[in-house]
């Protein structure tokens, strides 16, 4: 897509008319389905042209993987409207299933320990409920406390993600599925919510729309029950991504708009800590940079994940003949970010590279160099510019995020 087409349909104006009329449009639409209009094809391509803009503006400014459901299911109903139900039966599984074959395929044997899921929840514990932390603090650090209830709730919601679910979902009898499947599903969304972070369990409540579809009976519906023609459909819907995706290097979907393999927080405890502890919560920080500028002295602009600050008011663009980088955590790589190269440097992590610091630089420069060689591809952009950012760095910083020093420069 051309640069300035893209900075055109992602532009404030643009993300906000889509963010505002997406759920008008919904009711619209299920207004005109249920009345059989003869205008509701235009009403759906309307609806997902909305949906679309907004998704696209969302995912760029946060990398977040929340409507990729609903853009999906979006387009289903306006070019496959009679088989719609069926295709999102099978995409509600492709997202949960997707979510926990990249824990599977990322976080390794590992993901399951329970040093995994404490890792994420006590990085999630340092922020207030307004920030983004979880809603019930003391759950958070009673589970934290408890080897048991960690491992718990790792593997249980390992053993949902990859086998509970698809077999509920393709097995169970038709009207056993959304209070199965479904249901548990908008528990484990309330559960992260508690003892995770309340912005992320509120932000992923919508999808029960989705499930509701999905997994879902209806007197007017399609028949989903085994074997029946729509449940192959949802069959194919789901597996036949995951079958094209198992030929590449990384067996998982390419992170690159409109795809996705749905990597939901896929590091294990080693990966977890290696990244936060070099790239997010110490003194050092992998940026990149658009032009030939001098670092030293530069603002760094992360990308800002406290709920509390609304979107469109973070201040993420270079005053007028300043200076600045740009944070890639959350760009190139984060919790639930990674491109494909970087993530495959990182399957060997283990804790022994976090305590000795010979290895520890190698694996920083070799994520710095793979890094660098993404950006030569053009993908991650300067707003204000429309400058691709090129050049990355690995990079000590003050703690008002300004640059002190160049560490290491990635050449691609």
């Amino acid at each position: 897509m051309p640069s300035r087409l893209f900075f055109r349909l992602v532009c404030p104006s643009v993300y906000r008319l889509a963010a505002y009329s997406s759920i008008p449009l919904f009711f619209l639409s299920a207004w005109t389905e249920q009345k059989y209009c003869a205008g509701r094809q235009l009403v759906r391509c309307l609806t997902a042209v909305s949906v679309t803009l907004f998704q696209l503006g969302d995912s760029c400014r946060t990398s977040s993987h929340r409507d990729y459901l609903m853009l999906y299911i979006c387009w289903a109903w306006v070019l496959v409207p009679e088989k719609a139900q069926a295709v999102a039966s099978g995409l509600c599984v492709l997202y949960i299933l997707g979510s926990g074959l990249s824990k599977l395929r990322v976080g390794g044997t590992a993901w399951p320990a329970p040093a995994t899921l404490r890792a994420i929840l006590r990085t999630f514990a340092q922020k207030t409920p307004r920030q983004g932390g979880p809603i019930l603090l003391f759950a958070n650090r009673w589970v934290c406390h408890s080897d048991l209830l960690c491992g718990f709730l790792a593997s249980t919601t390992l053993l949902f993600e990859c086998l509970l679910a698809p077999l509920g979902a393709f097995l169970l009898p038709s009207h056993w599925r959304l209070p199965s499947v479904g249901l548990a599903m908008v528990l484990l969304h309330l559960g992260i919510g508690a003892v995770q972070s309340g912005a992320i369990g509120a932000f992923f409540l919508p999808n029960v729309a989705a499930y509701v579809l999905g997994f879902g009976t209806f007197t007017s519906g399609e028949d989903l029950s085994i074997l029946a023609p729509s449940w192959w459909i949802a069959l194919v819907t789901c597996f036949l991504p995951l079958c094209l995706a198992a030929a590449r290097e990384t067996s998982l979907i390419q992170e690159d708009w409109p795809w996705t393999p749905f990597a939901l927080f896929p590091w294990n405890s080693d990966q977890w800590e290696f990244l936060h502890q070099h790239l997010v919560e110490g003194d050092t920080r992998l940026v990149a940079l658009a032009g030939e500028a001098s670092l030293p002295g530069a603002r760094v602009i992360p990308i800002e994940h406290r709920s509390d600050v609304p979107l469109l008011q973070r201040r993420v663009e270079p005053n007028e003949g300043e200076v600045v980088c740009y944070d890639l955590w959350s760009r190139t790589i984060g919790i639930t970010t990674y491109q494909d190269e970087v993530m495959l440097a990182l399957l060997d992590l283990h804790q022994g590279e976090l305590l000795k610091a010979e290895k520890s630089q190698e694996k920083l420069k070799q994520i710095l160099q793979l890094t660098a060689k993404f950006l030569e591809t053009g993908r991650v952009l300067e707003v204000s510019t429309g400058q691709p950012l090129m050049r990355c760095f690995l990079v000590r910083v003050t703690r008002g995020l300004r640059v002190q020093e160049v560490l290491m420069e990635g050449c691609g």
